[in-house]
């Protein structure tokens, strides 16, 4: 965009005119009351280390006769120490206190406000609302570490509670690398809990890799896994709850190469009938069902119920144990049932998760209208700037008239950034969401496979609902690809349409493989998917190559992606002019 001539030929104009405003803007800035009743800062000092007693600290405390900012670090401590005592926050509190701090430019407390909601709202299961959250906090803290004073203890929990959402969306890597940045901020705390809990979560997130990587690489790697886990149970050898170091050791023998069953099934049995940890009932109900032991079964699948209120993991994998328990006991039917309740509660979570971009737009459109209110002039301000505009008259005439001109400019551009971004972004949320249902559907067929009734039997030999359930979950007729094909083209420009226009050899069949491919599936899911050999899927991945005249030294997959970016550039230029 070229400059306007005004712009060049008066400088000082321009140059005044930015003086006068940051005048009159620093002139309407109010003057807040920061000082803290000593209840409150003791209770903030000590709130890492004795949670409890900073509550009780706090309990003295009338909120309501607090001024604004006392009021907003009060909340924020409140609920911070409930969360750490095990109780139930109020998210709405914390966001009070988020916004007061974002309106009077506190990035420190802001960002520990923002840690507070987005382990809030991880509480409540909130998932996509907690990683928003976390990443404003990270964004926030990480500014002003070097200058402000934001306890190690806190950095580190932030990169730890991101590391934790990138991994529930199997981001492995992602994850890992959040929880190596945060050991070195814990490590220089001696709260031996989080170091240990940090460690066991890199070992288990560091994963080899035997298609990428060679022998040795991949041998380095278990070995550095493994000293991790040491080093993880020396750190929880130091605390008093026999927990934590049991959980650690339940994950250093899965992991290993060869698994040791007789001591997980020890350390599941000592937690369930001795501890009475819901979590660990669920891998000896898995146990008891493979032996037969249906009454022991229905014991465990009673207390692991415990650990599904919070987790939906621990609901998706008590739905399947169930499922298999009244396959036990000759009520397929009501296995069945169970089944499609998991397949629905994965499809609520869906919808839950776009409720919850929703909110949290309108909750940013909300701190932008609060913080243009606290911007409006005060009737003493607005007479001061009267007569400075009285005054300047001619200057200022002259600076609106530039500013006019730019901040149209200005705002053209941004608002056709903007509806790129949407653009993007409703897109790629509608490709995965497309992942995540194949995916699932992936995971549920697998799982079909595995039990024992699938044993040793050809899917006809299989009972009608079992022929049913698999019939639902794989993309086996014309019906489904049809289906598939069109939601594929409606989340991707109509890509297979273009390609089809072009190559017209291109049958079906080959368009469903596109998508598939494009869907980020691995050659594995596509075969469970498809019912179909891995040789089989090859050959039609060099017929689809055949037909895009590629040759053999091209990559499909990533002259696909290139002409899916292609084509997503194309839209764009047509639906949204310049």
């Amino acid at each position: 965009m070229t400059k306007h001539p005004y712009l060049m030929h008066y400088p000082k104009i321009m140059l005044l005119s930015m003086f006068l405003a940051v005048m009159m803007l620093a002139s309407c800035r109010k003057n807040v009351d920061k000082s803290l009743p000593a209840e409150v800062e003791y209770a903030m000092s000590i709130l890492w280390d004795n949670p409890a007693a900073a509550e009780r600290s706090l309990e003295r405390v009338n909120a309501d006769t607090l001024p604004e900012y006392a009021r907003a670090c009060y909340y924020m401590t409140m609920e911070h120490a409930k969360l750490k005592t095990g109780r139930e926050a109020s998210a709405e509190n914390v966001q009070r206190s988020l916004d007061c701090f974002l309106s009077e430019g506190d990035r420190r407390y802001a960002g520990e406000a923002a840690y507070v909601l987005g382990a809030t709202y991880d509480g409540q299961g909130s998932h996509y609302l907690a990683a928003s959250a976390l990443k404003q906090a990270e964004n926030l803290l990480f500014s002003v570490a070097e200058e402000d004073s934001v306890p190690d203890v806190l950095l580190g929990m932030v990169c730890y509670k991101l590391g934790m959402t990138f991994e529930s969306d199997w981001l492995y890597k992602e994850a890992n690398d959040y929880y190596r940045r945060a050991l070195p901020y814990l490590s220089k705390t001696g709260y031996h809990l989080y170091i240990a809990c940090t460690l066991r979560d890199i070992a288990r997130t560091t994963k080899p890799d035997y298609e990428r990587y060679s022998v040795e690489m991949n041998d380095s790697i278990v070995r550095e896994r493994d000293s991790l886990f040491a080093e993880a149970l020396k750190e929880a050898s130091q605390l008093s709850d026999t927990v934590v170091y049991l959980d650690i050791l339940d994950y250093a023998i899965s992991l290993r190469q060869e698994r040791d069953t007789s001591a997980l099934i020890g350390i599941s049995r000592y937690m369930t009938n001795v501890l009475r940890q819901p979590r660990y009932a669920g891998e000896l109900a898995d146990y008891y069902l493979t032996r037969g032991k249906l009454d022991s079964a229905r014991m465990c699948l009673d207390l692991y119920a415990q650990d599904t209120l919070s987790q939906s993991w621990s609901r998706d994998r008590w739905h399947y144990l169930e499922s298999r328990w009244l396959l036990k006991k000759n009520r397929p039917k009501e296995a069945y049932m169970m089944l499609e309740d998991l397949y629905e509660n994965r499809q609520r979570q869906l919808v839950r998760d776009g409720q919850a971009r929703t909110y949290t737009i309108a909750r940013q459109y909300d701190v932008l209208k609060e913080q243009e209110k606290n911007l409006l002039l005060t009737v003493r301000q607005q007479r001061l700037y009267m007569l400075v505009a009285v005054l300047s008259a001619a200057v200022v005439i002259a600076a609106l008239l530039m500013l006019l001109y730019y901040q149209r400019s200005k705002r053209k551009e941004e608002e056709q950034q903007t509806r790129i971004r949407m653009l993007d972004s409703e897109l790629a949320a509608r490709r995965e969401a497309l992942r995540r249902g194949l995916t699932e559907r992936v995971e549920l067929t697998r799982k079909m496979q595995l039990s024992e009734i699938m044993q040793g039997r050809r899917k006809d030999e299989l009972p009608q609902w079992a022929q049913d359930f698999l019939e639902q979950n794989l993309l086996t007729s014309d019906e489904q690809w049809d289906e598939f094909v069109g939601e594929f083209n409606a989340a991707s420009a109509n890509l297979l349409e273009r390609l089809k226009a072009v190559h017209g050899q291109l049958t079906k069949a080959d368009l469903l493989i596109i998508a598939l491919i494009l869907t980020g599936l691995s050659i594995q899911d596509i075969c469970v998917l498809l019912n179909q050999a891995k040789r089989t899927i090859w050959s039609r991945r060099q017929r689809i190559k055949s037909h895009l005249g590629l040759g053999e030294e091209d990559n499909l997959d990533e002259w696909l992606a290139e002409q899916l970016q292609r084509g997503m550039g194309a839209m764009r230029d047509r639906d949204i002019p310049a």
